[in-house]
């Protein structure tokens, strides 16, 4: 295979592979809007699995409410555990929460203050 070919297949998989999650993302959010959880869920677990942010975020959110999953708020604090350490603010600031309040953790101000001060320092109020 010439350094060409490779390049380009390289390329098209930088780009459609994203898509393809973006597609699968907005669906398990359109599903999860309709109250369609178990679709939802189909969709936005694989991705959260992948490290996908917004996914995992809304598994958290899902685990924490009991919205199409029992309602279980260690599982909760995992996926925003996982969305916050890669940055979303969104994430981090229900971590803090999660520690405030101590569900699914032990509770530990000192840890919610961590967590909000990093949602913080990205401009989420």
């Amino acid at each position: 295979m010439k350094i060409k070919h490779l390049i380009l297949i390289i390329l098209s998989l930088i780009l459609v592979v994203p898509a393809v999650y973006a597609d699968d993302y907005q669906d398990g959010v359109d599903a999860f809007d309709k109250k369609d959880f178990k679709a939802a869920l189909k969709k936005l677990k694989p991705l959260a699995e992948k490290g996908h942010l917004k996914a995992q975020t809304r598994l958290g959110w899902m685990s924490e409410t009991g919205q199409g999953v029992l309602q279980d708020y260690k599982e909760a604090a995992k996926w925003y555990q996982l969305a916050g350490e890669q940055g979303l603010d969104v994430a981090q600031y229900k971590l803090g929460e999660m520690y405030w309040n101590g569900q699914g953790v032990s509770q530990d101000y000192k840890e919610a203050f961590k967590w909000y001060q990093l949602a913080g320092e990205q401009g989420l109020d």
